[in-house]
């Protein structure tokens, strides 16, 4: 990626981080630099830089740095994701397990100036069901039950927290040598028959949840 146009994305991530942490944590300015790094490094890893003629690109951003603020906030005990009965009370995702108001920050107007186009909520959802159908084809020409379901939770399940492929086998009950060199091998070919339809797939479980990110904002199930 060019530098320019990385330091660019850099400094719109940053303020959009100084804008949600003034807004909901001010007790929690030490954490605006790390939550900046993080969403930088999820837009890359998504291939979001790369593509040209955004329209939503305030959007995205916005809501990239919001989860990040969530997802420091879990990691350091701030707040907890609530549990599925507990889901069926409340109209919220998380609870405060220390002080910070999350209706605040539910409430914070996000960009209304840069909604997202028909054209990025169509790449979306096309881009989705290309690494759907491709890994489906991958997929069904393993006839391993425990592969299968490694493969299956490596590439999709996202996980709050980040589990090393080998202990991953290891809770579906799988056996390899080497289940990381396995899982590359198969990216590398749903990669081969997604790229032909403009889409490279690197890191799946961070790019399909990018794509659902982008869907939901539009209001499109999947």
């Amino acid at each position: 990626m060019d530098e320019q146009v990385a330091l660019k994305y850099l400094l719109l991530i940053k303020k959009t981080s100084s804008h949600i942490r003034k807004k909901s944590f001010l007790d929690y300015i030490e954490m605006e630099e790390d939550v900046a790094h993080d969403a930088f490094l999820k837009l890359m890893s998504s291939g979001f830089f790369e593509r040209e003629g955004h329209s939503g690109v305030n959007t995205y951003i916005y809501r990239t740095v919001q989860t990040c603020f969530v997802d420091r906030l879990k990691s350091i005990g701030v707040i907890r994701n609530l549990t599925t009965a507990e889901k069926e009370q409340s109209e919220n995702k998380y609870e405060n397990i220390r002080s910070v108001n999350l209706d605040e920050f539910s409430a914070i107007a996000e960009p209304v100036s840069d909604n997202l186009s028909h054209s990025d909520t169509l790449f979306a959802a096309e881009a989705y069901q290309w690494i759907k159908s491709c890994f489906e084809a991958v997929y069904s020409s393993i006839s391993n039950e425990k592969r299968r379901a490694f493969f299956e939770s490596a590439f999709w399940f996202d996980c709050e927290y980040e589990i090393p492929m080998k202990k991953l086998a290891e809770m579906v009950g799988y056996t390899s040598s080497n289940p990381t060199q396995e899982f590359n091998r198969l990216v590398e070919k749903v990669s081969q028959c997604t790229e032909p339809h403009g889409v490279t797939v690197v890191k799946p479980r961070e790019q399909v949840q990018f794509l659902l990110e982008q869907l939901a904002l539009a209001g499109v199930d999947q």
